[in-house]
């Protein structure tokens, strides 16, 4: 599981295996967030998911072609650091 504050960024990596569990090349993986946007390369050996503004939780998939990986979960938090301050009558 995977925590990032709305606006941030995670990064991840998609591993592919062939059936005895040994780790093989790929191309042709793609990536999908109901976070925000995802951007994956091809072989997985780079991801980035932009989270967006409202927070949950959320999973990024990866797919290639048949092969769909397991649901990876994502907590967006609210990102409650001020931006700015403003003095107001009381």
């Amino acid at each position: 599981m995977a925590q990032v504050v709305e606006g941030g960024v995670f990064n991840f990596t998609v591993v592919a295996r062939n059936k005895n569990g040994r780790v093989v090349p790929d191309k042709g993986i793609t990536a999908a967030s109901d976070a925000g946007a995802v951007v994956v390369v091809d072989d997985g050996s780079a991801g980035v998911l932009t989270a967006g503004a409202v927070d949950g939780d959320f999973t990024i998939t990866a797919t290639d072609g048949t092969l769909v990986a397991p649901p990876f979960p994502v907590t967006v938090v609210a990102d409650n650091t001020p931006a700015s301050l403003e003095v107001v009558a009381a």
